[in-house]
């Protein structure tokens, strides 16, 4: 956080906890104190549901295990500073949320605020200040562009332009650098600020009104501590948590298009994320088999099966299908009407390579840049051959081109 080195820690205890899960939680504590010394703040938020009285100065302990937290918070020096009630039922009202930090005077303000359970959350406002990190950039506007115009001032910009005796390589950035010159030329720009992200795309404006006027209850409440003003705070904290998950679940269920989408949706994530619990598992000729011996046994069966011997080959040519020798790029050229005809068939709204490249351009100016890939592609051909393993250079894997054979270059 700027200049500021914060230790920053969250955790919770469960009520009526065993005294194994007390000791793993102390132990926490004490590790983040061993580390403390290499941080400028230390600040823990935490809900211990302990017995405790923090109104008191030092703050009195009840029922353990209480005291024995309190001993650890005094040992690493925390002071607690939420001051307000946190939780409040029909009979009770306590502070189970806590906020320590070893500098209070770090933390400028704390606010209780609602929160999406039984418990009020906790707002803590930092005494830091930060340069805002917000910049206006510039971007083509391609919405507005002159479509017509553009692909003609490219074809002029290509028209001259040669490839011979330059490498793949160089031959690719001279045709981006005149590419992006063009651009910039003849496509207007707009001003952009980079927005924040939604992280909740469920919560509409409607939502959003019925959270401000819980909001507003929650305020009324605190000031009055009347229980005629509790009663309408829960009432609207019942109301948006219900439409909360509604509109949550609705957008989970479009995201599964349909009925049972939903279940289909997340059953293909957790799959995606967790390892089957039958994956140890292998069938060899009917039988299961699960140890590692055995596994590896079978494995190397299979390839001793599928696979040729190494030793059939020198072990740094690629291998290749048994036949001819390959064919050398001499032997090959391509048409700018065959590079029309791949650029034609890129999706407008595309998101854009390694290279920048848009796919709305290429698409639009498909007949202006064809001629210029197409004799950068071709300039390729006459210097070097391919190899038909491997992967395919920038150029290639951009246009498909060769009969969607799969090119390696592998020299001159």
């Amino acid at each position: 956080m700027g200049e500021i080195k914060v230790l920053l820690g969250s955790a919770y205890r469960k009520p009526n906890a065993p005294a194994t899960y007390n000791d793993r939680l102390i132990a926490s504590l004490d590790k983040a104190a061993e580390i403390k010394h290499l941080f400028d703040v230390c600040v823990l938020t935490v809900d211990f549901n302990l017995d405790a009285d923090w109104l008191q100065n030092p703050p009195r302990a009840g029922q353990a295990p209480a005291a024995e937290f309190l001993g650890t918070f005094s040992e690493l020096a925390l002071q607690q500073l939420v001051q307000n009630v946190t939780r409040t039922t029909d009979t009770t009202a306590k502070i189970l949320d806590l906020a320590l930090c070893d500098a209070p005077a770090f933390v400028a303000s704390v606010t209780i605020v609602p929160g999406t359970s039984d418990h009020d959350a906790i707002l803590l406002d930092f005494a830091v200040t930060q340069r805002a990190t917000t910049t206006v950039r510039e971007i083509f506007d391609f919405k507005n562009a002159d479509w017509p115009a553009v692909s003609q001032h490219l074809e002029e910009k290509f028209a001259e332009c040669t490839f011979e005796g330059e490498n793949v390589d160089r031959g690719w950035e001279k045709w981006l650098r005149i590419f992006w010159d063009a651009l910039a030329e003849a496509v207007p720009k707009k001003r952009v600020r980079p927005g924040k992200r939604n992280s909740t795309p469920w919560i509409t404006k409607e939502l959003r009104a019925e959270m401000n006027k819980r909001d507003r209850l929650f305020e009324r409440w605190q000031k009055q501590k009347s229980q005629s003003r509790r009663e309408e705070f829960l009432v609207a904290r019942r109301k948006v948590q219900k439409v909360l998950r509604t509109a949550r679940d609705g957008w989970m269920w479009k995201s599964g298009r349909g009925p049972g989408g939903n279940k289909f949706f997340w059953d293909f994530i957790k799959s995606k994320s967790k390892i089957s619990p039958s994956a140890g598992v292998f069938q060899v000729n009917g039988v299961n088999i699960s140890e590692p011996e055995q596994v590896a046994a079978a494995f190397s069966e299979m390839f001793s099966a599928n696979f040729n011997s190494v030793t059939n080959y020198f072990p740094f040519i690629p291998r290749r299908p048994p036949g001819p020798p390959p064919p050398t790029l001499c032997d090959m050229s391509v048409s700018a009407a065959c590079v029309y005809s791949k650029l034609k068939q890129i999706k407008g709204n595309a998101t854009a390579g390694p290279d920048g490249v848009q796919g709305c351009v290429l698409l639009k100016c498909a007949a202006a840049l064809a001629p210029s890939l197409a004799r950068l592609f071709n300039a390729r051909c006459s210097s070097a051959r391919f190899q038909r393993v491997g992967r395919l250079p920038p150029l290639c894997q951009s246009q498909k081109l060769a009969r969607n054979r799969c090119w390696k270059t592998i020299g001159p």
